[in-house]
């Protein structure tokens, strides 16, 4: 028996209803109100502590600039080594 494919659409469709329904049970979760506390009423005076220093710190790794060149050089530049390059007449790629 040939089932049509709007019939198992259908049916897929009722499945996920009926499972959307299943789990949402109508159910609300009464939830109280988060308690508050007073401000503080005295503010510490700030510091007069001398700022940090601020030395430049080794750089490492790569930059974008030269992630792109090195992509630039790669896909721009013809390798004669690969077999992409051994074409022969009549033979096609070997």
């Amino acid at each position: 028996m040939r089932k049509k494919p709007i019939g198992i659409a259908s049916l897929i469709l009722a499945l996920a209803l009926t499972v959307a329904a299943c789990t949402n049970t109508g159910t609300t979760t009464t939830t109280t109100a988060p308690t508050t506390t007073a401000a503080p009423t005295t503010t510490a005076a700030p510091t007069t502590a001398a700022a940090p220093t601020t030395t430049a710190a080794p750089v490492e790794g790569v930059t974008a600039l030269q992630v792109q060149q090195l992509i630039m050089d790669t896909f721009n530049t013809s390798n004669r080594d690969l077999t992409l390059w051994d074409i022969q007449p009549g033979l096609g790629t070997v």
